[in-house]
């Protein structure tokens, strides 16, 4: 735990990143927050919130995400410019787009560092369900609708 507190200290993503992804379990993560809420400054503590929020997304972690959905930017990105719904489409967590979605907030249209959206990624990675949701949307961009498979 004193690791994952200097990494956030520190605001070393890379470290905090690999801890999250290794080391610590899904079931401590409120425990981090509630714990950090004391011991870190404000712009550290908002650092790691949205940190973990990506995470969550991500890693399908909706009882986390929800935790933490009304404290972040939802558009919050992370190092390749990925928002928590572009993680989510990418890896298949239809709910956690579900909960997303229903952000009136949320940029549907955002694109990574590799000019790809949501859309396009549920869509290159073959998910059906998310794709099939994202396209319902009015605010959807058009031409991602014709993104090739």
């Amino acid at each position: 735990m004193s690791t994952f507190f200097w990494a956030a200290k520190k605001s070393n993503k890379k470290i905090l990143n690999m801890l999250l992804k290794d080391l610590i379990k899904p079931k401590d993560i409120i425990s981090i927050l509630s714990l950090a809420t004391k011991e870190c400054n404000k712009e550290t503590l908002s650092m790691l919130e949205d940190l973990i929020f990506l995470w969550a997304a991500k890693e399908g972690h909706k009882d986390i995400l929800l935790k933490l959905i009304k404290k972040v930017n939802v558009n919050v990105t992370d190092d390749f410019e990925r928002t928590a719904l572009m993680l989510a489409a990418v890896n298949g967590h239809k709910k956690i787009v579900t909960e997303l979605l229903k952000i009136e907030s949320i940029e549907v249209n955002k694109e990574d560092s590799s000019e790809k959206t949501a859309l396009m990624l549920a869509k290159e990675n073959r998910h059906k369900e998310i794709e099939d949701k994202l396209l319902e949307l009015e605010k959807i961009k058009k031409d991602a609708k014709k993104v090739k498979k």
